[in-house]
Parts: C-alpha cells; structure tokens; sequence
C-alpha cells in the first residue's frame, strides 16, 4: 500500500528501538535435571502456563505415534517414534493474548544415554533447538524450556517440533507449554521484525515513521490482510 498522506508529512520522531539482542536465541535457556513429576511447569511460578497435549497435536508425520503405554505422562498419553529426519508434530493454530516474550516449555521423557535434540519451529520459521538430554529412564519426565520467542498477539500461530537426524529411538513427547516472559508494544514487535528479518538494526526515519504509523490504529484497514513479514519488507 502507499503511505498515507499523513504519514508523508508526520514530523520527525525520536524513537527508542529494541535491540536486536532480545531476539530469540538458537541456545534454549534450560531447565534441564528438574524432574517433572507431576504435571506442573516448574518454571510457571505464579503466572500460569498454557499446555499444549501432545495428544491434541493436529500435525502428526507418518511415523509418529501416539502412545500412553508409559507411565508418569500427563493427558491422555505421549508422542513417540520421531526417528525420521523431519518427522514432527505440530499444534496450529495457536493463541496468545498478548505480543511479547514468550518462554516455550516441553515436557518429555529420554530413556537413552544421549541427547536426542528437537529443533522449534514457529510460523515457518526455526527459532531454538531442545536439547532433550536423558532422563535416566522412559518413565521419567523433565521439562526444558526456550527463551525469548517472539509471538504477535492473535490465534493464527503454528508450533512443530521436529527431527533433524535420522536415529534408532525417540523421546516421549508429553506437551508443549507457552508462558509469557515480557509484553511488548507493536511498535517494538515491529521494530524487532524489521531487524530480525532485513537485518535493518538502524531503520531510518521513514521507516520508523512508518511503524509508528502501522503500530497504532488504521481506521482504513489498509494492511489488514498483509503478514507481519510482508509489512516490514515494504517499509
């Protein structure tokens, strides 16, 4: 879309951006060794967590299964079987209420004496890798978490966890949890999006200009059926 003729006449602003550094990192923050016995996050505090059931997955590959002849998993059962590279499972869509930080948890179980990592994709995009370290058992459950994963407030979001190598055994998957870490403005979203996905650290004025503009109500609706991705390569 074309500026508004608003928006080509705004006065300059000072604006203070985030900084890039907030951006998800590839490295999870890890609560790994915490033994998850029952079916609480043990980083939830007193803010809550929302709880993904593996069981409810609706992304599910071919050779994926569902499961419940463990114990100790919460639900109705668990996800195993993710041996192929590739193989996933997924939860779409997905809701938040509010733009921000988000801490995204997963509660498993790894009888094996290796990791078996699970790279996190959300809405197209891999943003953290779970490390999913052994439990000492296949009836023991722990929880890992990734930090700093940027979601915009609505219902449209996917969440997949997939393999990247081939191996002979696969983690139990119980749920993904979602947790809010910090809220954030629009503004700072798409300040944030602009960087991470142009690599533009420093936008120029007009380009703040136009954030600020896209961040506050649009009587016009005019970037309503434009993705975040395709607002910032425009502006």
């Amino acid at each position: 879309p074309t500026l508004a003729p608003s928006l080509l006449t705004m006065e300059p602003t000072t604006a203070i951006l985030p900084t890039v550094s907030n951006s998800p990192s590839m490295q999870p923050s890890n609560i790994l060794n915490t033994s998850s016995t029952t079916c609480e996050d043990p980083s939830a505090g007193d803010t809550g967590i929302e709880v993904l059931q593996a069981e409810n997955a609706q992304v599910l590959s071919e050779s994926a299964t569902f499961s419940d002849e463990s114990s100790g998993y919460c639900g109705a059962g668990y996800v195993a079987d993710l041996v192929e590279p590739g193989s996933r499972i997924g939860f779409v869509p997905v809701a938040v209420q509010t733009t921000g930080y988000y801490r995204v948890s997963l509660r498993y179980a790894n009888g094996a004496d290796v990791d078996m990592p699970l790279i996190l994709r959300v809405d197209g995009t891999d943003v953290g890798e779970f490390n999913v370290s052994p439990t000492g058992n296949w009836t023991i459950w722990m929880v890992e978490g990734i930090d700093s994963v940027l979601l915009r407030e609505g219902g449209n979001h996917s969440m997949e966890l997939w393999t990247p190598v081939d191996r002979d055994e696969s983690p139990y998957v119980d749920w993904m949890g979602l947790r809010l870490k910090e809220s954030v403005t629009r503004f700072e979203y798409l300040a944030t999006l602009l960087a991470n996905e142009t690599n533009v650290v420093s936008p120029s004025q007009t380009q703040i200009s136009a954030l600020i503009w896209m961040s506050s109500e649009d009587p016009l609706n005019w970037y309503s059926i434009m993705s975040d991705r395709e607002i910032v390569e425009r502006y």
